[in-house]
C-alpha cells in the first residue's frame, strides 16, 4: 500500500488555497486524493460558522468549536483515508485558527496562538501535518483580491491592511517554531500552475521519505 500523506494548506483569505488544492489534486490524480476544508460543513463546523457572525459569542466558544470540528474529522475521515494510502489535503487547519483567532475576532484579545496549539496538538491529540505550505502574499495583492471579492456574507468584507499585515506576521512566526511542524513558504505573487510546480516537489519528496 502506497504511503498516506498529510498536507495542509495556509494564508490570508483569497491567498489561492483553493486554487492550489485543486491543482494538486489534478496534479496527483493518479492517486487517491481527498480535500478537506476547515470550518467544515459537520456539527462543529457549521455551529462556527454560525457565531462566527453573530452579535454575541464567546472567543473561546469559537476556538473550540474549531478545534473540535478538525478533531472530529481527522477521526472520522481524515485518518482513515491516511491509513488507505491517500493523500490529503486541508484547505486551512490548527495554524489557521491560531494566526486569525487573536486577530479577526474582537472578544479574543487574551487567547493567543501558542495556547490555541496546545489544546489542538496536546489536548486534542490532532496530528500535526506532513507538510504544511503558507501561500505568503504581498499585502497590496492581498488587499486588491479582497476587494474584489465583494461578498457582503463574507468575512473578507471586514478585512483591513492592517488586519491583513497582523495575519501575515503571525503565520510567519510559526515557521520559526518547531510546534508548528514542518512549513513551506510559497509566494503568493507567483502564478497557479508555478505554486502547483513548487509544491509537488515537496510532496514528491516527502512521499519518497526524505526531509524538507
Amino acid at each position: 500500500m502506497e504511503k498516506g500523506i498529510f498536507i495542509s494548506l495556509e494564508g490570508v483569505d483569497c491567498a489561492g488555497k483553493s486554487t492550489l488544492a485543486q491543482g494538486l489534486m489534478e496534479r496527483f490524480s493518479g492517486r487517491d486524493v481527498r480535500l478537506f476544508k476547515f470550518p467544515s460543513t459537520g456539527a462543529y463546523g457549521t455551529q462556527a460558522k454560525e457565531i462566527l457572525f453573530s452579535d454575541s459569542y464567546s472567543a473561546d466558544e469559537y476556538m473550540m468549536l474549531c478545534l473540535l470540528d478538525m478533531k472530529s474529522t481527522y477521526d472520522k475521515e481524515i485518518k482513515p483515508a491516511l491509513d488507505e494510502g491517500a493523500i490529503v489535503i486541508c484547505d486551512r487547519y490548527v495554524h489557521s485558527t491560531a494566526a486569525y483567532q487573536s486577530k479577526m475576532l474582537k472578544r479574543a484579545k487574551a487567547v493567543f496562538a501558542s495556547s490555541i496549539a496546545t489544546v489542538a496538538f496536546r489536548l486534542l491529540g490532532l496530528p500535526l501535518p506532513d507538510i504544511t505550505f503558507l501561500i505568503n502574499m504581498p499585502y497590496d495583492l492581498t488587499m486588491s483580491r479582497l476587494k474584489q471579492k465583494a461578498d457582503q456574507d463574507s468575512i473578507e468584507q471586514g478585512m483591513s491592511r492592517k488586519l491583513v499585515v497582523s495575519i501575515t506576521r503571525s503565520y510567519l512566526r510559526m515557521m520559526d517554531q518547531e510546534k508548528y511542524g514542518d512549513m513551506v513558504a510559497l509566494n503568493g505573487s507567483e502564478s497557479p500552475e508555478m505554486l502547483v510546480h513548487e509544491a509537488s516537489r515537496f510532496i514528491e519528496k516527502k512521499l519518497l521519505g526524505f526531509d524538507l
